[in-house]
C-alpha cells in the first residue's frame, strides 16, 4: 500500500493494494499515474486539461515559471488560460498557458492592458499619456463612463475624450484637462453654453432653473433680440429671457409674462388697451392701423371717447377708431375732418351747408341766429335755402340761408314775412294789399270785413252755461258762427279777416284783447267790423238778438260828446254820445238795426233792438263797426240753438245779407 518503488518506477497502491491509475489526490497533493500505474512527472495533457508534475510527481499549484515563461495552474494542478484572478489581481494566460506581462492584448474582441508584473489594468490608467478606462474584469471598455459621480466619454479605441463631442445630433464637451463631461453653464472660448444633466449642450429656448435662456445653433447663449420660429424674444445681459415690460432707449417693448413673446398688434394689457408695431414697438400718438386711425397716450393706451389736444377736439369710438365725418355721440351730431379734428363753424358738403356750433362743435337743427342773421337748419343739419315750412308756418331764406323778412318779391310774386318772427303773411291785408291763403299778396278790388269772434281763453273768456248736462261756451259758439259768416262775405265777394283763428287759442287779457282786434281792424282799413258775440243772463227766460253801435267814434271825432241816453230804451249804463256823429257811426247804427231785423225775421229770433253803447270795439274802431248777440245761452231753446250748425249757418247767411245791404 502507498508508494512504492518498483523497477525504478513509482507506483500508489490504495489501502486496499489497489494500484492506482490517472488522477489521484493523495494527501492533498495531487499526482498522475499512467495506464501501467507508474508515475508521470512534467507536462501531462489530460482530458483537455493540461498540468506540470515536479520531480517528486506533485502537480504544481499557482505560479510556475519556467524556461522563461510564467504559468498560473489552480488548485487542482490545471494550468490555467485567459483572464485569472489571483489574490484580487487579474492576469491573463494565453492559450498555451503563458503569462503575458505589460501591454495590451485582446481576448474575445476584448481589449485589455497588463501591467509589468502581469496583473490586468483595472478602473482609469494612464497608458502612454492616454487615460483609459477598465472594468472590474480588465477589460478596456468606451463610450460613456461614470467614474465616482463624474462621467467620461472613451472613444472607440477607448481613449478618454477631451473637448467637444458630437454623437448623432447631440453635442457634448469634456473638460480639456480632466476628460470630465460637462453640465450646466460653461464658458468655454468667451462663449456661454448649457448642458444639460446628461451633458447634451442644449439649443434653442430652454428652461433652467425658472427662467428661460436662448441658445444658438451652434450652442452659443444668445442675447438681446433672438427670433424662433416667427417670434421674438429678448434675453438680458445675463441671458435670461425677459419677461413684461421693457425700455431700450426711448423705445417701450412688452413680452408675454408667460411665454416670453414679443407683442405685436392690439394688447389689453391690466384693462388698457396697446398697440405694438411688427418690430414690437409700443405706439404713441395718431397710428393708422387697417385703415383707421387711433391715438395712443405717452403711457401708450389706446384713447376712448373725446380728447383734446391743444385747441382741437377728436373722438374716439369704443373700439378706439377716430372718427371721421358726420358722428352721432350721445343725442347730438357733429363733424369730424379728415385729419379727426371736431369741425367748428359752417361746413359745406356738396351742395349743402351745415353749421357746427363754434364752442360744442354740435350741428345745428332748428332756428339759428348767427352774426344778426337768422338760419333754419334741418333735423339732418342741412341749412334750409327758398321756402321752408316750420310747424305749418312758412318761411323764406335766401341763397346765403338768411331768413327773410317784411316785403320779398319771389318769382314774380309778391309775399310779405313779419318781421318779429319771419313766419309768412297769408288770408290777411298788410300795406293796403291783400294776400291770399297761399301767402301771394295782390291790390285790393274787394271791400274787406273784419270779422271778430268775440273773446278768448284767456282774460277774455266770455260767458258759459250748463244746461241738462250739457255745457255752452260763448268763446266757441262766437267763432264757429265767424267762420260761416266769412265764408258767406266770401261768397258775396268780400275780403274777410278773422281777427282770431279756429286753431288759436289767444289768452290775453280783455284790455290787450280789445286792442288787438281794434288794431288790427283800423291797420287794415276795413269796410266794416262786426263782432259775433252770445248774451247770458240770471233769468232763462231771457231770449232774442241784439245789436249794438256807438255814436261815438273816438278815432274819428272828439267834438260834440256828451252824456246821452240810448235811443231804444237801454239805461242801465253810462253813455256819451255825439250830437253830430260820423258818417262811420251813422252806417254802423244803420247796420247794427238792420241785422237785428233780419235775424229776427230770418232765424226767429225776438229782436231785442240796435243800441248806442260805447263798447270798445265798436268805439274805436274808425269803420262802420257792430256787436251782434246771438240769442241767450242761458236759455234752453236758444242754447240748443246756438250750438245746431244748422242754425250757426241761418244766423250767419242773415247776417251776411244784412251787411250787403247796409255796405254795398
Amino acid at each position: 500500500t502507498g508508494f512504492k518503488v518498483l523497477g525504478g518506477k513509482t507506483f500508489y497502491f490504495t489501502n486496499d493494494g489497489v494500484m492506482s491509475k490517472g488522477i489521484v489526490e493523495i494527501e492533498e497533493e495531487v499526482y498522475y499515474f499512467n495506464d501501467l500505474g507508474r508515475m508521470e512527472t512534467g507536462w501531462i495533457d489530460l482530458d483537455n486539461n493540461k498540468y506540470y508534475f515536479d520531480e517528486n510527481g506533485k502537480a504544481h499549484k499557482g505560479f510556475l515559471e519556467l524556461e522563461g515563461k510564467k504559468y498560473y495552474f489552480n488548485e487542482k494542478g490545471i494550468m490555467q488560460t485567459g483572464i485569472v484572478i489571483v489574490d484580487g489581481k487579474t492576469y491573463y494566460f494565453n492559450s498555451t498557458g503563458e503569462a503575458i506581462t505589460k501591454g495590451w492584448f485582446e481576448n474575445d474582441g476584448k481589449k485589455y492592458y497588463l501591467n509589468e508584473d502581469g496583473t490586468l489594468k483595472v478602473g482609469l490608467n494612464n497608458i502612454d499619456g492616454d487615460l483609459y478606462y477598465f472594468d472590474a474584469d480588465g477589460e478596456m471598455l468606451s463610450g460613456w463612463i461614470d467614474v465616482d459621480s463624474k462621467r467620461y466619454y472613451f472613444n472607440e479605441n477607448g481613449k478618454m475624450h477631451k473637448g467637444w463631442k458630437d454623437i448623432g445630433d447631440k453635442s457634448y464637451y469634456l473638460d480639456v484637462n480632466t476628460g470630465e463631461m460637462a453640465t450646466g453653464f460653461k464658458v468655454l472660448g468667451g462663449k456661454t453654453f448649457y448642458f444639460t444633466n446628461d451633458g447634451v449642450m442644449s439649443k434653442g429656448i430652454v428652461e433652467i432653473q425658472g427662467e428661460n435662456y436662448y441658445f444658438n445653433g451652434l450652442g452659443r447663449m444668445e442675447t438681446g433680440w433672438i427670433t424662433v420660429e416667427n417670434n421674438k424674444y429678448y434675453f438680458n445681459e445675463n441671458g435670461k429671457m425677459h419677461k413684461g415690460w421693457k425700455d431700450i432707449g426711448d423705445k417701450s417693448y412688452y413680452l408675454d409674462v408667460n411665454t416670453g413673446e414679443m407683442a405685436t398688434g392690439f394688447k389689453v394689457l391690466g384693462g388698457k388697451t396697446f398697440y405694438f408695431t411688427n418690430d414690437g414697438i409700443m405706439s404713441k400718438g395718431f397710428v393708422d392701423i387697417e385703415g383707421s386711425t387711433y391715438y395712443f397716450n405717452d403711457l401708450g393706451r389706446m384713447e376712448i371717447g373725446w380728447l383734446t389736444l391743444g385747441v382741437e377736439k377728436y373722438y374716439f369710438n369704443e373700439d378706439g377708431k377716430m372718427q371721421k365725418g358726420w358722428s352721432t355721440i350721445g343725442n347730438d351730431k357733429y363733424y369730424f375732418n379728415e385729419d379727426g379734428r371736431m369741425h367748428r363753424g359752417w361746413k359745406d358738403i356738396g351742395s349743402k351747408s351745415y353749421y357746427l356750433d363754434i364752442n360744442t362743435g354740435i350741428m345745428a337743427t332748428g332756428f339759428r341766429e348767427l352774426g344778426g342773421q337768422t338760419f333754419y337748419f334741418t333735423n339732418e343739419g342741412i341749412m334750409s335755402k327758398g321756402w321752408t315750412e316750420v310747424k305749418g308756418d312758412k318761411y323764406y331764406f335766401n341763397d346765403f340761408g338768411r331768413m327773410q323778412k317784411g316785403w320779398q318779391r319771389i318769382e314774380g310774386k309778391e309775399y310779405y314775412f313779419y318781421p318779429e318772427s319771419g313766419i309768412m303773411a297769408k288770408s290777411t291785408i298788410i300795406d293796403g294789399r291783400e294776400i291770399d291763403e297761399n301767402g301771394v299778396a295782390k291790390d285790393l278790388t274787394k271791400k274787406l270785413i273784419v270779422v271778430d269772434p268775440g273773446h278768448n281763453y284767456g282774460g277774455d273768456y266770455g260767458a258759459e252755461s250748463t244746461i241738462d248736462g250739457v255745457t255752452y261756451k260763448e268763446t266757441e259758439l262766437d267763432m264757429f258762427i265767424a267762420v260761416k259768416l266769412k265764408n258767406e262775405l266770401e261768397k258775396q265777394g268780400y275780403n274777410v279777416v278773422l281777427t282770431r283763428q279756429i286753431f288759436e287759442r289767444p289768452m290775453d287779457d280783455l284790455n290787450t284783447s280789445i286792442a288787438k282786434r281794434v288794431d288790427l281792424a283800423n291797420n287794415l282799413n276795413a269796410a266794416a267790423f262786426i263782432s259775433i258775440h252770445h248774451d247770458s243772463s240770471t233769468s232763462i227766460m231771457a231770449k232774442g238778438t241784439t245789436s249794438f253801435y256807438s255814436s261815438w267814434k273816438s278815432g274819428l271825432d272828439n267834438t260834440d260828446i256828451v252824456p246821452g241816453k240810448d235811443p231804444n230804451g237801454y239805461d242801465w249804463y253810462d253813455l256819451s254820445v255825439d250830437l253830430t256823429p260820423t258818417k262811420e257811426a251813422l252806417v254802423g247804427k244803420d247796420l247794427a238795426k238792420t241785422i237785428v231785423d233780419n235775424l229776427s225775421s230770418d232765424v226767429n229770433y225776438s229782436n231785442r233792438k240796435e243800441h248806442d253803447r260805447n263798447l270798445g270795439v265798436v268805439k274805436r274802431t274808425n269803420m262802420p263797426s257792430v256787436l251782434v248777440e246771438c240769442g241767450f245761452i242761458t236759455n234752453p231753446e236758444e242754447a240748443k240753438k246756438a250750438a245746431d250748425p244748422n242754425n250757426q249757418q241761418k244766423i250767419a247767411e242773415s247776417i251776411a245779407k244784412s251787411v250787403k245791404q247796409v255796405i254795398g
